[in-house]
């Protein structure tokens, strides 16, 4: 069994609740297994397999620590921000990783960048000022569809006040547009989504990233634990899906979903998808980014002028979100792919560089 094998293993084990046998994973290179895992952040996730079947290794234990201990800080952080929303009369919506974590068979066995809720867009200016009366620093506010805090040393809050945004399909930007109307009250100013939207948003989500950069393991595993989770209606997720433009994406991913984590044999078509998601990692790659662009764009020489003239001129709601001061400005709007080429330069230089060899192969 190699690491890959082996991973797939563990993880099948550690979301059913089961115990995996140490005799399968006997000759796998623990330190092999553990850049895998690490790389789709689940390392907390393995590392629990790994413990349940009596093996441990200081790098396993060291992540099940501190994905717990981050796990804490975040629910105590989401519940501080919840009931200060709940007091200022504030509605409000757990989205994706907030939501899912509690699904999964351990406490901090999912993996969490940042905490995400959906708020009442009128009270954005309210909510700034109860994020920074708990300690936050406002790291972005007013550009796009959320705002970000940080709180150290390791809180990152994304207060949304929409769903989708600047950079997404209309599709989804429509079809999400007026979600509060759909949500299920639960209590205080708090909501929840109806079964079908959340499995909606968190697919569509990962659809864009898959579209993007690729879309990593823990992103299946997401999906396998939704369909345990969830009693679906699958007429009305068949039809959104398609309005979407995600319904191949959504087929697919649940078919790889179930057989890989469920029962039944991968088909032809659900190991393409694998060894896909299997080279993208949690959060995609740059060589996936630019391949897939180049692809859309037209594909060869024609693909790859377009793709390099999209990053020099942005279209207008770009620059409004990513460079608010050029918006405000608009005659200096000329000079800004100078200075972007400037800015980058100076401080991402080995990732353009990356970016060039990645146009030059593709």
């Amino acid at each position: 069994m190699n690491s890959e094998e082996a991973i797939l293993y563990l993880c099948k084990c550690a979301v059913r609740a089961q115990t995996a046998q140490r005799d399968r994973i006997a000759d796998v290179d623990p330190d092999e297994v553990f850049a895998l895992a690490q790389k789709h952040m689940l390392a907390a996730l393995v590392g629990a397999a790994l413990e349940d079947a009596g093996i441990s290794t200081p790098k396993f234990k060291q992540a099940i620590a501190m994905a717990k201990r981050k796990a804490v800080v975040l629910a105590g952080e989401t519940a501080a921000v919840c009931g200060k929303l709940d007091q200022a009369g504030i509605w409000y919506l757990p989205l994706k990783g907030a939501v899912l974590k509690d699904w999964y068979p351990k406490f901090g066995m999912r993996e969490s960048a940042d905490v995400d809720i959906l708020f009442d867009p009128a009270r954005a200016a309210d909510v700034r000022e109860i994020m920074i009366g708990l300690g936050y620093t406002v790291q972005s506010f007013g550009h796009g569809h959320h705002d970000v805090y940080y709180k150290a040393p390791l809180t990152n809050m994304q207060m949304h006040v929409a769903l989708f945004g600047p950079g997404y399909p209309a599709a989804l930007n429509d079809f999400f547009a007026d979600v509060k109307p759909r949500l299920v009250p639960q209590g205080g100013c708090a909501y929840a989504f109806t079964p079908e939207d959340f499995y909606l948003d968190v697919t569509a989500h990962a659809w864009d990233h898959f579209e993007k950069a690729g879309t990593g393991l823990r992103s299946v595993l997401d999906t396998f634990v939704m369909l345990q989770k969830l009693e679906l209606d699958w007429q009305a997720i068949r039809a959104a899906s398609e309005k979407l433009g995600i319904r191949a994406f959504e087929e697919q991913n649940r078919s790889l979903a179930t057989h890989l984590f469920g029962d039944g044999a991968l088909t032809a078509a659900d190991r393409a998808l694998l060894a896909s998601i299997l080279g993208a990692g949690a959060h995609g790659t740059l060589e996936n980014v630019v391949k897939n662009k180049v692809t859309r764009f037209g594909g060869g020489k024609k693909g790859k002028a377009r793709y390099l003239l999209r990053r020099l001129f942005l279209p207008m709601q770009e620059i409004e979100y990513q460079y608010p001061f050029f918006f405000r400005h608009k005659l200096l709007i000329p000079f800004l792919p100078a200075y972007r080429l400037f800015r980058g330069w100076k401080r991402h230089r080995k990732r353009l560089l990356a970016e060039w060899n990645v146009i030059g192969r593709s």
